[in-house]
């Protein structure tokens, strides 16, 4: 367009564009038709607006995006296992939920008895148990079943749920947590191992029986 009937201009989303407009204040040539020059300009306009639009929208479409991945709750293979050995502990979280635990797996009793009257093993087992010292880090309650969350895997590769004992001979049984922020529970968690088996590992998941957060293992030596 000639410079000397037309007004250039960038804009912030593309500053190595130049556009051109017909400026009305500066004499137009003889030989030009006004109704063209209007159009003309009319669709330089609506270009231009069309051009700002698309980048705008895209740098709103960026910034929902950049949000919604902040927001993002953890995926299961975005959380941790960790492993310790018998007397170590090891601070485990589920973020989803903001439930944080330091865990210690403090022994485990290859044998142990039970007194009470509903206690019934079946055949060819025996009692075992894990004993527990959990303490909440976070700020809010922690609550949780320990049927679905406190494992072991015995020497012959089974993975054992916890057993429905109600008491034990050599320990107090915990089974429901409810601890307070700050504050630690100590107890133990019977299992129902077959007889000549003995527990290998224990396996304690932050999952709250929803199948997320992280795992502890100890290695029983």
């Amino acid at each position: 367009m000639d410079p000397s009937t037309s007004t250039t201009f960038t804009t912030p989303f593309a500053p190595n564009v130049r556009y051109a407009v017909v400026d009305p204040s500066k004499p137009l040539p003889k030989n030009i038709n006004l109704a063209f020059v209007i159009i003309y300009s009319l669709i330089n306009l609506l270009v231009v607006g069309a051009i700002v639009a698309l980048l705008i929208a895209g740098h709103i479409r960026q910034h929902d995006q950049s949000v919604a991945n902040a927001h993002v709750a953890p995926t299961p293979s975005q959380y941790a296992t960790a492993t310790a050995s018998l007397g170590s502990g090891l601070l485990l979280n589920n973020q989803s939920i903001d439930q944080h635990a330091k865990v210690i797996v403090n022994s485990v009793d290859q044998s142990t008895t039970s007194s009470d009257p509903s206690a019934v093993l079946d055949a060819g087992t025996h009692f075992a148990s894990v004993t527990y010292t959990i303490t909440n880090t976070g700020t809010k309650t922690l609550s949780d079943n320990l049927f679905n969350d406190a494992f072991v895997t015995d020497s012959t590769g089974t993975s054992l749920s916890v057993a429905f004992v109600p008491t034990l001979t050599n320990c107090m049984v915990i089974s429901q947590l409810s601890v307070a922020p700050g504050k630690t529970v100590n107890g133990c968690v019977p299992y129902e191992v077959k007889n000549g088996a003995t527990i290998q590992t224990v396996k304690f998941m932050m999952s709250f029986g929803m199948g997320t957060g992280d795992t502890g293992i100890w290695h029983v030596q």
